[in-house]
């Protein structure tokens, strides 16, 4: 759905997406995700065990003038984004 929303010039009108427990989510789909749903405040990936920092960067890896901020609750272990 976010590549097709893309391929159209438009952007996902979410604000909150509950991912948790997803299978096979890896950093071209954080990616794709990243830019299709740039209005997106809150993202619940709890319980995704093969998710790895690469994928949190490609995800807030965004080309144009939008900002995105990450905040990590609940990491096992805990992790600490770096970016800006």
């Amino acid at each position: 759905m976010a590549r097709t929303t893309l391929a159209q010039g438009e952007y996902l009108r979410l604000k909150e997406l509950k991912i948790s427990g997803l299978k096979h989510m890896d950093d071209a789909t954080m990616r794709v995700l990243g830019k299709a749903a740039p209005y997106l405040q809150v993202l619940d990936l709890s319980y995704i065990r093969h998710l790895h920092n690469s994928a949190l960067e490609s995800f807030v890896a965004i080309n144009d003038n939008l900002t995105r901020t990450v905040g990590c609750r609940d990491c096992s272990p805990p992790c600490s984004p770096n970016w800006t």
